[in-house]
């Protein structure tokens, strides 16, 4: 029903990738769990903080991203020059 994953990004960051949800499971929560999950994933793996990229089109993404404390940073890596991305990041 859903996925994501948790890469290392540096150090002491990792990035969640991959976020999804299959579309008639959309709206009940399952995101917001996944993205709890990762982050705990990320967290005992001893990373300090998670980032991640979404679309600016995506504005459910882009809700559960800032209502689960993320901020938006600058685009990243492969993202930098790409205008339809948004990146963000949260401390663990």
């Amino acid at each position: 029903m859903a996925c994501g994953g948790v890469c290392r990004f540096d150090a002491e960051t990792a990035e969640i990738r991959r976020m999804y949800v299959v579309p008639e499971r959309r709206g009940a929560g399952f995101s917001r769990r996944m993205l709890g999950a990762l982050e705990d994933e990320a967290r005992s793996l001893g990373y300090r903080r998670v980032r991640l990229e979404t679309g600016v089109h995506q504005h459910e993404a882009l809700g559960l991203y800032r209502s689960s404390g993320f901020e938006e940073i600058p685009r990243y890596g492969p993202y930098a020059d790409d205008e339809l991305s948004v990146c963000f990041e949260k401390p663990l």
